[in-house]
């Protein structure tokens, strides 16, 4: 089931702070993507979490939190690197525990399309064996781990991983525009095959050749498929408004699109 109360907006720290009307008017929630880079854990990070805990006080927000995965290759044969990359992960997880997230959105990392022929080879047997680590270090800092798909063609592989992982709680953040990029099964088609490892689903537009984070009802994304089944889900399954936030009015048209749903009706009342 979905609900107007369980939407939350995609931004980093500085779009939160710019939408913060448009945040408090909808009843929208934030999924933080201020950490998406592991770069940023090599630099001063400790104010913007400061700035993100006053603001979730300030505006009375529920939180969840998106970890990085620009600047890392966990699977890197350079060992270094690939340390590197775990470390930013593990720095992540203490922030999203200290933002009180309620979930954290991880990439699956299969991008078989990389430079790097070997990569689709190597994701199967590597994959497991580091997500169930980060899976039981999110589970220690009482964190839910929701693994994000990628360019897989169909639920399987994700239910796959997560059996593999064997790590209670782990779940799945269903990205709709990743399906349309990806082909194969549909968004709705996803949402009923994953069943009750569904935790939440990413939100925007395209025209199923480039990711290119549309504003809701501006691409040929089936939106609407993926809402009807998750609307008919017997758990709760939260939405994240996840489009471009430029130019602004790219935030409103995704709320008012979403507010034309029966089980979303609510949302978006406070804006003129």
């Amino acid at each position: 089931m979905i609900s107007a109360s369980n939407v939350f907006l995609c931004a980093g720290l500085r779009a939160a702070m710019a939408y913060r009307e448009e945040i408090r008017a909808a009843g929208l929630n934030l999924e933080v993507q201020q950490f998406v880079s592991a770069r940023q854990f090599t630099m001063d990070y400790r104010s913007e979490v400061s700035r993100l805990k006053l603001l979730k006080d300030k505006l009375g927000l529920r939180y969840a939190f998106h970890a990085p995965f620009m600047q890392l290759n966990f699977f890197s044969r350079n060992a270094e690197r690939a340390k590197a990359s775990y470390r930013a992960m593990l720095l992540s997880l203490d922030v999203a525990a200290e933002l009180q997230a309620e979930f954290v959105v991880v990439h699956s990392l299969f991008i078989p399309r990389r430079h790097n022929t070997d990569y689709g080879a190597d994701w199967p047997l590597r994959a497991p064996e580091f997500f169930r680590e980060v899976a039981r270090e999110a589970a220690s800092r009482g964190l839910t781990l929701a693994l994000e798909n990628m360019l897989e063609k169909g639920p399987e592989s994700l239910l796959w991983l997560i059996d593999e992982i064997d790590c209670p709680g782990t779940r799945v953040c269903l990205d709709v525009a990743h399906t349309a990029v990806a082909g194969g099964a549909s968004p709705g088609e996803w949402v009923k095959g994953l069943g009750t490892a569904l935790r939440h689903i990413h939100l925007s537009d395209n025209h199923g050749i480039h990711d290119d984070h549309l504003p809701l009802g501006e691409g040929t994304v089936d939106i609407k498929g993926a809402l009807d089944a998750a609307a008919a889900a017997p758990h709760d399954i939260s939405l994240g408004i996840e489009c471009r936030l430029r130019p602004p009015e790219n935030v409103e048209k995704s709320i008012r699109y979403l507010a034309g749903f029966g089980a979303l009706s609510g949302l978006g009342r406070g804006i003129q």
